[in-house]
């Protein structure tokens, strides 16, 4: 980790100081980070009466006795200066006394506005600038009133010549595609205009200017940069009028021939632009740092002879006709090339030899964004005691994130700052409100929910900030994004809008989510006829969908749910349990665990006794799918009896069908038996089709393990009709897919052909891929055996895909031995073989080591393939 300096302790006292004078009167104060002395301490977002103003700005506060002077005391200006005069927010300075324990400041931006600059600035002992107790509301009111009249005079703007053969080659690293596109069309002439944008740090300059140094030839008029300073505080952003004079310098006009108002300076700009094009001199403008249209649509040429590119952190949608490029983050590999070829032009021998997934965490903690990847790099370069993985743990808390990104006069927060000052002050509220959502991507109701709007006005909301890019459409329709340090950024405001209005946006998100979550489980298991109130999804597959895209969300959503106490665990049972069915679906076992844990930890919360139990039975299940079978017995066996002492035989029915899939684990289909006996016998007494149904298919299935063939097709026929009228079309299909394993073990096979058929049917309208791909395997083991080979190995490769894709080991087996029985059929005994060991060694992968022996014999010993099913 990086060292801490000696004059910590000192360091501290100073800021600890002030921040609890400003928090005193309700100041909302965040500091920019632990170890950084970069030109401010403290942004402070201004309150008045109990309200944030919507001002904003930074402190810089100095501590101990080598900041104090004969006359007071002195700030050292050092290599703050241009980012003190950049800086779009006032920026003040405050000394501490620690001898004496008081403090003076100075307002930074009003003395550099109108005094000579010295090497230091002059902080007065007087009780004017003093801030204690008493003082501080009046510090707190100058601030504000600055904030409202400051002199915001604009910085003169200058034009530079960009010329071809004065420059060092950038670092194009993950732009060359974006590069080439750019300069073909500024050789198009479908448009003369091209904007660039992207969130702060993209490396929209550096892409714009190399483009246009590398056009120097094509333009003999001259190619011309000038930095319009649009995301400068509002009065200091560079304007069309204040550009002529030095765009008119640069192309070459006598200053004794350049009019004193810009009117007559504009007319001359542009009749000079109209001469170079009808002599065939094309000039290229390159309009940096572009706020809005206003700043620079007077600057445009009218000929099209000219070029003019703009970079921008807006889209700038009002130009309409121009080609627009947005600049996005590096792909994980163009990051870490960018860091290694950084690094390297560093020349810094680095003591501790980072391993590559290192690099590759530490651009993932980036976000891949070139601006935090190059301060990264900077960090690392100062330091070659620090190891990257040390970087990455300061780097893993998301929260702390801004504080580390921050290196000299660079910093991720600051560039951010910038892009969200510019917001109208209602929807920098709405901006931060997004921070409640626990993740970056979001879907349009969850927005609307948290804005407590309608989504029509939430629509309307999200294409301003989408303007911004602060904020970005997926592919998908109806969902948003930020980028993952947008979105700590967001956080932070929002901390500091105060715990309450939080709490209650989560509060009314979680409501939400847990009736979006029941619609989308009804989908997935409908158990009665009335659709859940509310607006239900379409289909099987938007549901499951809809579950892919927000399970992130609906994951830290319930721990968030359980934090907030009673209410929020109330809604995060709910969202917990409505989710178990499409972790068990999509086959993520140990995820369905962690929910089913939480789900566990809020019904205890709530004090539900019956909640309870169903959580326990939903995580044995899980533990069960994990392969964890003496936790899931352990959990199973207590949730079985509280449920037989409270007299919940419904519930007990539930968990005495999970118990028996760990009974036939551990002990064999036989152990299970009189425990599935018990539950439909429980099922029956309560009437329930769907639990008769459940616990008759699965008795019936212990029954065919244990080749009891004819208990076990009569129990999976009693089931169907259940499974029928439950409508729950996964367990219909699982019911007839081991029917149809009964009847092809007995030799009934053209019933059992038809039994897969409506199996893969019922799977397919439950979107349950790996339901249907054992479905698709034992259609194509019933056809192959009744001689229909050609038709068996569609089938057969259709269940050996979807097992590889869901790494399913024991499927991947199953399916390469009914692969091989096909091949030997057909008289290919050395594709059989080749098969057969490829079986094998899927069964050790996966663990089946008996099954893996048991092949080997089939392909040595030539044994009957029938035993391994």
């Amino acid at each position: 980790m990086r060292n801490i300096k000696a004059t910590r302790a000192t360091e501290r006292a100073g800021i600890n100081y002030v921040r609890t004078l400003l928090e005193a009167v309700d100041q909302i104060v965040q500091e920019t980070g632990s170890s950084n002395d970069y030109g401010e301490d403290l942004y402070v977002n201004l309150v008045a009466d109990q309200s944030r103003t919507g001002d904003l700005i930074l402190i810089q506060v100095k501590s101990g006795p080598s900041y104090k002077r004969k006359d007071g005391y002195r700030i050292p200006v050092g290599d703050h200066l241009e980012f003190w005069r950049g800086c779009n927010v006032p920026i003040f300075g405050i000394v501490f006394d620690i001898d004496e324990e008081r403090a003076y400041w100075i307002n930074i931006s009003d003395h550099l506005a109108g005094a000579s600059l010295d090497s230091s600035i002059k902080v007065e002992k007087t009780t004017r600038y003093e801030l204690t107790r008493s003082t501080v509301k009046d510090f707190v009111a100058e601030a504000i009133d600055f904030c409202a009249t400051w002199d915001r005079a604009s910085r003169p703007l200058i034009a530079e010549h960009l010329d071809e053969n004065l420059h060092h080659s950038p670092n194009m690293i993950g732009r060359q595609d974006s590069y080439r596109t750019v300069q073909q069309a500024l050789r198009s002439s479908t448009s003369s205009c091209i904007v660039i944008s992207g969130i702060a740090g993209t490396g929209k300059t550096t892409l714009a200017r190399a483009v246009a140094r590398e056009a120097s030839d094509e333009f003999s008029g001259g190619v011309l940069a000038i930095d319009m300073h649009g995301f400068a505080a509002a009065g200091r952003r560079g304007r069309a009028r204040d550009a002529y004079r030095t765009l008119l310098l640069a192309l070459g006009i006598s200053p004794v021939d350049i009019p004193d108002r810009d009117g007559p300076q504009a007319a001359l700009y542009h009749a000079h632009l109209g001469a170079l094009a009808r002599e065939g001199k094309p000039v290229l403008i390159l309009l940096d740092n572009v706020a809005d249209a206003s700043q620079v649509i007077d600057l445009i040429p009218s000929s099209s002879t000219h070029r003019v590119i703009i970079t921008s952190r807006e889209k700038l949608s009002h130009f309409l006709e121009a080609h627009h490029f947005i600049l996005s983050e590096l792909t994980p590999g163009e990051s870490v090339d960018l860091i290694h070829d950084t690094l390297s032009k560093k020349r810094t021998v680095r003591t501790v030899e980072p391993v590559e997934e290192d690099f590759l965490k530490l651009a993932d903690l980036c976000g891949h964004l070139p601006l935090a990847l190059k301060i990264a790099v900077g960090i690392l370069a100062e330091d070659a005691h620090l190891a990257v993985a040390d970087l990455n743990v300061e780097l893993a808390t998301r929260r702390s994130r801004l504080d580390v990104l921050h290196l000299g006069d660079l910093a991720v927060r600051a560039a951010l700052v910038t892009s969200y000052a510019r917001l109208p002050h209602d929807l920098r509220e709405d901006f931060a409100f997004l921070a409640t959502i626990p993740s970056p991507e979001f879907a349009l109701s969850s927005a609307a929910t948290v804005w407590r709007t309608d989504e029509r006005a939430a629509r309307i909301n999200i294409r301003r900030l989408a303007e911004s890019l602060l904020i970005e459409a997926t592919e998908a329709p109806g969902r948003w994004r930020m980028h993952d340090l947008v979105y700590a950024f967001a956080e932070e405001q929002l901390e500091a809008m105060g715990a309450e209005d939080k709490s209650i946006r989560t509060l009314s998100l979680l409501e939400m989510l847990a009736e979006r979550t029941g619609n989308a489980k009804w989908q997935l298991q409908p158990d009665s006829v009335e659709v859940p109130r509310g607006t239900a999804f379409t289909s099987v597959g938007a549901a499951v969908t809809w579950f892919d895209q927000e399970l992130s969300t609906l994951v830290e959503l319930i721990e968030r749910g359980i934090a907030l106490g009673h209410e929020g665990a109330e809604h995060a049972y709910v969202i917990a349990m409505n989710s178990v069915q499409y972790l068990g679906q999509s086959r993520q076992a140990e995820r369905a665990v962690y929910v089913c844990e939480q789900a566990v930890k809020a019904a205890k919360l709530i004090k539900d006794v019956e909640r309870q139990v169903g959580a326990l039975n939903n995580l044995g299940i899980a533990l069960t799918a994990a392969n964890r079978f003496l936790e899931a017995r352990q959990i199973l066996v207590k949730a079985s009896a509280i449920a037989e002492r409270r007299n919940y035989p419904d519930h007990e029915a539930s968990v005495l069908i999970s118990l028996s899939a760990v009974q036939q684990h551990l002990n064999g289909p036989k152990a299970a038996i009189p425990t599935l006996k018990r539950a439909v016998a429980l099922a029956m007494k309560v009437g329930e089709p769907h639990a008769i149904a459940a616990a008759l298919t699965n008795l019936g299935m212990r029954y065919r393990e244990a080749r009891q063939y004819d208990l076990a097709i009569d129990s999976l026929q009693r089931a169907l009709p259940l499974h029928h009228a439950s409508r729950d079309n996964r367990n219909t299909g699982s019911g007839y897919a081991n029917l149809g394993i009964v009847l092809t073990a007995v030799g009934r096979l053209s019933e059992a052909i038809e039994a897969f058929k409506a199996a893969a049917n019922f799977y397919d309208k439950a979107h349950d891929a790996h339901g249907s791909a054992v479905a698709h395997l034992g259609l194509g083991r019933a056809l192959t055996r009744s001689g229909s080979i050609s038709e068996a190995k569609p089938h057969l490769a259709v269940a050996l895909s979807t097992a590889r894709k869901f790494e399913d080991k024991r499927l991947e087996g199953e399916a390469l031995v009914e692969q091989a029985n096909w091949c030997k059929k057909s008289g290919d005994s050395t594709g059989a073989d080749h098969l057969y060991m490829l079986s094998a060694t899927a069964y050790e992968a996966g663990g089946f080591h008996p099954l893996a022996l048991l092949v080997e014999r089939v392909r040595v010993e030539g044994i009957d393939p029938d035993l391994i099913s």
